[in-house]
């Protein structure tokens, strides 16, 4: 059963009395799911969650919370990450967060996102390599950010958020 807030936030009845128990990372590239798997010392679950859908989980759990990483995975006919593919052959990015929302919202899950958005290149357009550098420099703020949430979240109550 769900209760409202009247504002159109809801949570489940009791989920304010209990402390948060898991969390999910969803990320869009490895570079950005490797550190936290170590960090948090995650183990890898090799099945795919879907038939033909290229995600790979990590799973463990850290100090009271069970922790999920999502990295979107490989297109595993091209041999190349999603995210990169979709961004340098179609020359759009499809922003997974709005979908991400969506969904949380439609199922009244609670969701706090954490967005690290590369160094943007004036005057000319990004190519592969100065993209993937980047990736490199934001992947490193965005796992202290995601450890930093982490470490907040921990023990709370989601009222206390």
């Amino acid at each position: 059963m769900a209760a409202g807030d009247g504002g159109g936030a809801y949570v489940l009845d009791g989920a304010h009395g209990r402390p948060i128990s898991s969390v999910v990372i969803i990320v869009a590239v490895r570079s950005q799911a490797l550190p936290l798997v170590k960090r948090f010392q995650l183990t890898e679950d090799a099945t795919l969650l879907a038939e033909g859908i290229p995600c790979v989980r990590y799973y463990g759990i850290y100090k009271d919370l069970c922790i999920n990483v999502l990295w979107l995975g490989q297109d595993l006919a091209h041999g190349k990450e999603i995210q990169t593919q979709a961004l340098f052959s179609n020359d759009c990015y499809l922003d997974n967060g709005a979908a991400i929302a969506y969904v949380a919202d439609l199922l009244k899950i609670p969701a706090i996102f954490i967005k690290a958005v590369s160094y943007i290149v004036d005057g000319k357009k990004l190519d592969a390599e100065s993209h993937l550098q980047n990736l490199t420099g934001v992947s490193s703020m965005l796992d202290e950010a995601v450890v930093g949430a982490i470490e907040f979240i921990n023990g709370k109550r989601l009222s206390e958020l």
